[in-house]
């Protein structure tokens, strides 16, 4: 039997810019800076002593980051994402791109070290969600189709319910390819 962990404790970023990188954290998800030196600096956002963390590096970032494709942190519904990105943008912060990719929708941001960050809500409790990935209509488009939040704004202003601002479009005819080349292009 296979013993996994019980969460994920923590990230650790490599920066030229340490603290920095963790104020653009520390805004993005609502945290402090626990610990500041100039060779690493710590922040979180909830119970964790530290959630995410820049250690100081003497290469400067390539573009896409170094190495790394995204971290993502989920939030528990449409609303919440929505006030996350409205507070966001009134600090000139937009996403790269936003993704419906049925089990979840994802708005993507770029960090100031250009690693991706993904802000998203699941869209359907995980067992669906598992079985949705294993069906058909996902071995179809296992990408998803592109959203803006400013449209799941409106539709949330003119009264549309959770339900159908999340409701994935199962009919909705993509590109698969070039949904994959414009998001490959946008966060890299």
């Amino acid at each position: 039997m296979t013993t996994s962990p019980s969460r994920l404790s923590h990230v650790v970023l490599k920066s030229h810019d340490p603290k920095a990188l963790m104020e653009w954290y520390c805004d993005a998800l609502g945290g402090r800076i626990i610990f500041d030196s100039p060779f690493f600096v710590f922040m979180t956002y909830d119970e964790e002593h530290h959630r995410v963390a820049a250690m100081l590096s003497d290469q400067p970032p390539a573009k896409g980051g170094n190495g790394l494709m995204h971290l993502a942190f989920g939030f528990d519904d449409v609303d919440q994402l929505l006030d996350h990105y409205q507070r966001l943008a009134a600090n000139g912060t937009k996403p790269a791109t936003g993704i419906h990719h049925g089990p979840t929708i994802s708005l993507y941001y770029k960090d100031p070290d250009d690693n991706v960050v993904e802000f998203f809500i699941d869209t359907m409790p995980q067992d669906e969600a598992t079985e949705f990935m294993m069906g058909p209509v996902y071995a179809g488009n296992p990408v998803g189709y592109e959203i803006e939040a400013e449209d799941m704004l409106a539709a949330r202003a003119a009264g549309k319910s959770s339900e159908e601002i999340i409701a994935f479009d199962t009919h909705k005819e993509v590109d698969v390819m070039a949904v994959l080349g414009r998001q490959m292009e946008l966060l890299s």
